[in-house]
């Protein structure tokens, strides 16, 4: 078989970078042949069904291959020994299980759109210590579990894991073990959105992490995470498609460094008074599509009147109408347009100020 080559020359013109492409060649195995020096091999598009043991060895500049599309169901543990791998691109095949192999120079692994059930984060952070980027989203995961029993074993995985970033979206998952992420100190985005979650993922699970960037939409969580393990770090929570009724301000009053919070398409009625520090911030939070009651429940977000005037605005879009309860006339007007007078038109001496019950304590 004719192989083709390509060349990508870098800054340095003395710096040459080889890959082949062996795409769309209706390979079944993976070629003995491929010259040791390549920095990329394209495989992708083929009908490779295993890797084999030393199918991937003795390459010491090998930056990346592409196995994608693909009918690999299994990779030998010995597939990519004496070789400097760095990223391993294994998405559109046929695997059921995950394939565990031990390489301490790979960095990224992409293994989305597969049928993998379970998942050992203990044995892959060992196997795998270099790892920095795991993408293992459109599976069928509904267990994610650290197998070795030992916490201070485990510990000590974690205390050598580089985990960056986990993408666990578009899966099975009900809920995820206490602990499970703990301690993962080089941990700033987690991505576990559209899968069948029903409780919170908060500090009882990423403590001890450094995320910046959580992602929870589209699951079934009903309250709101507790989150003040991270509040040093965190810059962005979606929540956007759960079943969340209730937002306190005590749940984001230590979040100080939030960007933005997705909270649309739940089931808030109404909001208590937010945090002190929001009304300098840049906090973008959304709440479009809740079915929002007008009352006099949300009469602090309008007074003083400058207050919370950017926040208002942002907090939902400008042509989505406000209200779905309260009077007709508010259904019908676009929330930037409303006023506290609309809002709450009888001043109450004892008004009704709480969002729900059982307001949450504040400890530590």
């Amino acid at each position: 078989m004719e192989l083709l080559f390509c060349v990508l020359l870098f800054s340095s013109p003395w710096q040459q970078t080889h890959c082949i492409n062996l795409s769309n060649g209706n390979l079944t195995f993976v070629p003995l042949d491929i010259p040791r020096y390549e920095s990329g091999i394209d495989l992708s598009y083929n009908s490779i069904t295993t890797v084999e043991a030393g199918d991937f060895s003795g390459f010491d500049a090998l930056d990346e291959i592409d196995l994608r599309y693909n009918s690999i169901t299994a990779i030998d543990n010995q597939a990519f020994v004496n070789s400097t791998i760095g990223i391993v691109r294994l998405g559109h095949n046929q695997f059921e299980e995950f394939p565990y192999f031990e390489q301490d120079t790979v960095n990224e692994i992409y293994i989305e759109y597969n049928n993998i059930m379970n998942f050992d984060l203990f044995l892959f952070m060992e196997m795998n210590p270099s790892v920095e980027k795991i993408k293992l989203f459109e599976n069928k995961l509904q267990n994610v579990i650290l197998s070795h029993n030992s916490t201070a074993t485990v510990d000590f995985v974690r205390s050598k894991c580089n985990l960056i970033n986990i993408h666990f979206g578009k899966n099975d998952l009900e809920f995820l073990d206490r602990g499970l992420f703990n301690g993962i100190k080089s941990l700033k985005y987690l991505t576990l959105n559209y899968n069948i979650l029903k409780t919170s993922v908060g500090c009882d699970v990423i403590n001890g992490t450094s995320i910046e960037d959580l992602k929870l939409a589209g699951n079934q969580i009903t309250t709101f995470p507790d989150l003040r393990c991270i509040a040093q770090t965190l810059k962005n929570v979606d929540l956007d498609k759960n079943k969340i009724r209730i937002l306190h301000s005590t749940f984001i009053e230590e979040l100080t460094n939030l960007i933005t919070l997705d909270l649309s398409r739940n089931a808030i009625t109404c909001l208590d008074e937010l945090p002190a520090w929001t009304q300098s911030s840049s906090l973008l939070l959304t709440l479009s599509g809740n079915p929002l009651k007008c009352d006099c429940r949300w009469e602090w977000l309008f007074f003083p009147s400058e207050a919370w005037r950017e926040i208002r605005e942002r907090m939902v879009p400008a042509e989505e109408v406000a209200c779905l309860g309260g009077p007709h006339f508010l259904s019908l007007m676009p929330w930037a347009n409303l006023t506290q007078s609309e809002i709450c038109p009888h001043r109450q001496t004892n008004r009704q100020t709480d969002c729900g019950k059982n307001k949450p304590e504040n400890k530590k």
